[in-house]
């Protein structure tokens, strides 16, 4: 592998990682939104 190739990989991989965070936090922030509209809406339509 030529280090022009291994830079490429290097910045493909970071890009990544940023990407995996950026994906967790949303499934943070969709699960407070989830318990929040489950505490705010009425017992009888949670099942729905």
């Amino acid at each position: 592998m030529t280090p022009k190739e291994e830079r490429k990989r290097e910045v493909l991989i970071q890009r990544l990682h940023r990407v995996e965070q950026k994906i967790v936090r949303l499934k943070k922030v969709l699960a407070r939104l989830q318990a929040h509209l489950e505490a705010v809406r009425p017992k009888k339509t949670a099942a729905a």
